[in-house]
């Protein structure tokens, strides 16, 4: 459970400069930051265009003086061809170092599955799959 200090909410064109900033961390946390090309303009107009690619929720932290955005997890729908219905893939879910362990990346996680396939209860009874890939430091894994 996350502290009333510490919140998940879809993100808004305002978040675009904090999203690429994660981004950013990602990459070089991934050491492929000679690969990042995104920018504050093409994030925002594939994330806020007349046809958004994907969407992005963040986790935001109330702090003393000010609101941060210390974590994201970008999601976009797919489909199977195999089981004849969408589903949901969690391309990225980053947290900043100082803010893990206190549940925003899991929680970021089940939010946009939640939201979007209604979670394990929808996919047990046939109405979406979800997918993502555990890459780098982590061994390598599928949810499926």
């Amino acid at each position: 459970m996350i502290d009333p200090a510490r919140s998940l909410r879809p993100a808004t064109p305002d978040d675009v400069p904090a999203i690429v900033g994660l981004i950013r961390e990602l990459a070089v946390f991934e050491k492929l930051e000679h690969t990042m090309a995104a920018t504050p303009e093409s994030i925002a107009a594939h994330l806020f265009g007349a046809r958004p690619a994907a969407e992005v929720v963040v986790a935001d932290v109330q702090l003393a003086d000010r609101s941060e955005v210390v974590g994201f997890a970008l999601y976009f729908t797919n489909f199977s061809t195999f089981l004849g219905r969408p589903g949901l893939y969690l391309e990225d879910l980053y947290v900043k170092p100082a803010w893990r362990g206190l549940g925003l990346g899991k929680a970021a996680g089940e939010h946009g599955d939640q939201q979007h396939t209604g979670g394990a209860q929808r996919r047990a009874h046939g109405k979406g799959h979800g997918d993502s890939w555990v890459l780098g430091r982590r061994s390598v894994g599928r949810r499926g």
